[in-house]
């Protein structure tokens, strides 16, 4: 009876140890990424969530500012590919909700993301005065 025992034990042990081992070889860092929809995306940074997977460029403006969306969150943000130093990048929706982000350097910057789940956003650039506004189209 005690050699019984003995051997469940080491098979439950062994099948635990199994089963840990295969869940954490599922894991990857992709995986890591936050997932969030809608309003529980507001204020996240798109490139730590799942958003990011399925974001797609859907206007422009001809200095290069892109309002990005993604369909899976429904949420949108803007993006400067270049962007300059203490000029303003910002994404609102149509109920005058919005994040924005100001460089201090040079190279990609994003703003947060917005609840876009039926509404029309837009990104925006400004200069280092808060001046001359230019925005993409709404979608």
């Amino acid at each position: 009876m005690r050699n019984l025992s003995r051997r469940f034990a080491t098979a439950g042990a062994a099948m635990t140890l199994a089963a840990s081992g295969v869940l954490f070889a599922g894991a990857s860092p992709a995986s890591a990424a936050t997932w969030c929809q809608t309003d529980l995306c507001n204020g996240l940074d798109p490139s730590t969530t799942v958003c990011q997977n399925d974001a797609e460029t859907v206007s422009t403006t001809y200095t290069g500012v892109e309002l990005r969306y993604s369909p899976y969150c429904r949420t949108a943000w803007a993006r400067g590919r270049n962007g300059v130093p203490f000029y303003k990048y910002e994404v609102m929706n149509n109920r005058y909700f919005g994040y924005s982000v100001i460089p201090t350097g040079s190279g990609p910057v994003w703003t947060a993301m917005i609840n876009d789940a039926d509404l029309v956003s837009h990104a925006c650039q400004y200069d280092d005065h808060g001046n001359n506004q230019i925005c993409s189209k709404w979608f």
